[in-house]
């Protein structure tokens, strides 16, 4: 529908989201006039270091640099998962014992890993506009939650945990897999997808309560028709719909 109306040269209904309208036009490639509405805030325009800041560390398609930074930020989150999950793997521990090298290499990884994503979440607080609002968000404390290990496991060998700090640290460890949600941000498919998930969020509420419902009435039957035999499966309708979930 918004390509046909682009297409047309007809006025674009009012009850359509600018930013939706503009995001699908630049999906498809093909280009689109500016898209004004009486409501719309008149267009900002970068003029103090600032404001390039901000744009550098959270919209990529404003310059080239801040795609290079795109690409490296997305090169050290998978780098970084990628080593937290493999070093897990008892085949590469025990050729990290034969192999010191190796264990060098993992130890370099974290130091560019921990550096980078340093400078990247110090970067979006220096340059955001409000400081203290930044930190009521939810990724910069995983960023913050997620170096910490990074730190931990860099400086092992000169500082001692032990008994529950270094099983805390652990769980830290795990919040380093968020990362992969900061890859959302830097897909403007995924952007548009995020965004149309939340402007049909009622319609999703029905349709999930709908799936509930037909989930418990499945797992309802299922547990009283295995209930009266002997060999019984389902000891409770939890398990039931558990089992209505998955098949």
């Amino acid at each position: 529908a918004v390509v046909s109306t682009q297409s047309t040269g007809m006025e674009f209904p009012e009850e359509l989201p600018t930013h939706l309208i503009e995001i699908e036009l630049d999906f498809y490639g093909i280009g689109h006039r500016e898209v004004n509405r009486a409501n719309d805030k008149p267009i900002e325009y970068v003029t103090s270091v600032w404001d390039k800041g901000r744009l550098f560390f959270n919209e990529p398609g404003s310059s080239i640099l801040a795609k290079l930074w795109m690409m490296f930020d997305i090169f050290f989150i998978i780098s970084s998962v990628f080593i937290f999950v493999i070093r897990t793997e008892k085949t590469i521990q025990d050729l990290e014992k034969l192999h010191p090298e190796l264990k060098l290499f993992f130890w370099m990884m974290n130091i560019f890993c921990a550096i980078f994503f340093t400078i990247d979440i110090g970067g979006r607080w220096v340059f955001s506009v409000h400081k203290l609002r930044f930190f009521f968000a939810i990724m910069p404390w995983l960023d913050i939650i997620a170096i910490i290990p990074l730190y931990t496991e860099i400086f092992e060998d000169y500082i001692s945990v032990s008994g529950n700090m270094l099983n805390v640290l652990k769980i830290f460890r795990m919040a380093r897999v968020a990362r992969c949600l900061k890859l959302i941000r830097r897909s403007k498919r995924l952007v548009l997808i995020f965004r149309i998930l939340v402007e049909c969020k009622e319609e999703l509420s029905i349709l999930l309560m709908v799936w509930i419902t037909g989930t418990t009435i499945s797992g309802s039957i299922i547990y009283f028709v295995e209930e009266s035999k002997n060999h019984v499966k389902f000891y409770s309708i939890m398990e039931s719909c558990w089992w209505a979930i998955t098949t």
